[in-house]
């Protein structure tokens, strides 16, 4: 009789060794195809992502684009700056663009209405340059310190600010009764030296002997010096048309909350538009104290430097877009910066 063939099979530790084998071989394409999933989950979401910046991006440029022809267009009316102008009052209102998908929101902002830092000291090494002196502007950001806005704890503070930012300023390096120098600065533990030069940038303030981060960009109870002061122009003069009332007060002591809000309630009057055109037409205010004249030299009507700030809202995105232009005429328009958040 003729058996069957026996069947074969492979030893039991060479099965054993297959099977983890075809396990580990499972295993790692469970991996791999999760972590496929994961990769893709995340491309799409940044390439949302990057959709989104990119219809931000273009939406906050409309913006700016719209603002400076809105200040070229400004320029052509004349050359009196006030709070009844387009730019002024074109943030009252959000835009809707592009399908209505995105909200615009444009705001424009006179920085010729702040107090010039860089006129704290002769221009040019020695000359007294447009306006006023630089000890006009000095006790006049003296007064404004010492407002009860800001987080000072008294004159001796202010004046410490004060004198430093003079010497900060200045080409020399002899130092004010209050203030520091070059030796001041290096002697610190992280030592640098005064700039001995005019201030480009609000944040170098921060550098200066006397200024915190909680005086320039203020708290929830103080406010921020930095709303209030310019790096911006080489003159020494304030437009009266659309400096906060805050700063104006700081023209003279003798001013007070009612003489604030008898110069904003005036000056945002319509009807009141061309008188705007003249520096003393505080002194026409029906109540106004005859006795208090401000200082002419420090004021002006018009501006040259101004600050668009546009604001899109995309879906749950957002991005904002800070541009600082000068304008000299309806031709000439240069940006000085540009910055994105």
């Amino acid at each position: 009789m003729v058996g069957r063939s026996a069947l074969t099979y492979p030893p039991r530790s060479n099965r054993g060794i297959a099977l983890l084998l075809v396990v580990s071989v499972i295993s790692l394409l469970t991996v791999v195809i999760v972590q496929f999933g994961r990769s893709m989950r995340t491309a799409l979401v940044e390439s949302s992502h990057y959709q989104d910046r990119a219809v931000l991006a273009a939406a906050v440029q409309s913006g700016t684009d719209i603002g400076i022809a809105v200040l070229r267009a400004d320029r052509v009316g004349g050359e009196v700056d006030s709070l009844l102008e387009p730019w002024a009052l074109i943030g009252a209102e959000s835009l809707t663009i592009l399908g209505g998908d995105t909200e615009l929101q444009l705001t424009i902002e006179n920085l010729d209405g702040r107090l010039p830092i860089n006129g704290l000291v002769p221009s040019g090494g020695g000359g007294e340059g447009q306006g006023s002196t630089p000890e006009h502007l000095r006790d006049m950001l003296q007064r404004l310190l010492l407002s009860g806005r800001f987080a000072i704890e008294d004159e001796g503070q202010a004046r410490e600010i004060v004198d430093s930012l003079v010497d900060w300023l200045d080409s020399d390096d002899n130092e004010s009764p209050y203030g520091a120098e070059s030796s001041y600065y290096e002697s610190l533990e992280k030592p640098y030296g005064a700039a001995n030069t005019e201030v480009e940038f609000i944040d170098e303030l921060l550098l200066v002997k006397g200024i915190t981060a909680e005086l320039l960009y203020g708290n929830d109870e103080m406010s921020a010096l930095a709303e209030y002061i310019t790096v911006h122009g080489d003159g020494r003069q304030i437009n009266i048309n659309t400096a906060p009332v805050e700063l104006l007060l700081a023209l003279d002591e003798r001013l007070g909350d009612m003489e604030a809000e008898l110069i904003e309630a005036f000056r945002r009057e319509p009807e009141n538009e061309e008188l705007l055109a003249d520096v003393s037409w505080y002194q026409t205010i029906p109540g106004w104290p005859g006795d208090i004249v401000l200082d002419q030299q420090l004021l002006t009507t018009g501006g040259s430097f101004f600050r668009i700030i546009s604001e899109a809202v995309y879906r749950d995105a957002r991005m904002i877009a800070e541009t600082v232009i000068r304008r000299e005429n309806e031709q000439e328009m240069e940006i000085l910066s540009f910055r994105i958040d």
